[in-house]
């Protein structure tokens, strides 16, 4: 079902919904279903892994995720992202533009001022629970450290 969809999905056409669903549920867009990943052949499966690999990584730089937290409280412009994170005006447009051309921002102008919004809510969502998951296994190796801190001291 994914044949003839590739050049779609490298051009970024279909929505953001579709790179956070599509592990393991069914995705349905311009009458196209993608079906479970075990219905999917390996070339279809590796493009899955490879488009998600893709969106993972632009969430990948320090900075994107700060600009990420700002625009989960709303729609700012290049200006007050600048003057809340304290970056240069040119590394914020750098990962703006980064972002925007993955699907993760959108925009709308105002004058000469480009606002600058997250295209799904559900980012800053999947990195909080990223951010959780990662403080409990940080809590985890925490207690087992202590634990074996306490049978090396024959606690």
């Amino acid at each position: 079902m994914l044949k003839g969809t590739a050049n779609r999905i490298k051009s970024y056409q279909i929505p953001l919904v579709y790179f956070i669903d599509t592990l393991l549920t069914i995705c349905e867009y311009e009458h196209i279903v993608i079906y479970k990943e075990n219905k999917m052949d390996n070339h279809e499966k590796n493009e899955i892994y490879r488009l998600h690999a893709e969106f993972c990584q632009t969430l990948s730089d320090a900075n994107r995720l700060l600009i990420i937290s700002e625009l989960s409280r709303g729609e700012l412009s290049v200006n007050e992202l600048v003057s809340r994170l304290g970056l240069r005006q040119s590394n914020v447009s750098k990962h703006l533009a980064v972002m925007r051309e993955r699907g993760l921002v959108s925009t709308r102008r105002e004058g000469a001022a480009i606002y600058y919004s997250l295209s799904d809510k559900r980012i800053s969502e999947a990195i909080r629970l990223l951010m959780e998951a990662q403080r409990d296994l940080i809590e985890k190796k925490r207690v087992l450290s202590n634990g074996i801190n306490e049978f090396a001291l024959g606690k």
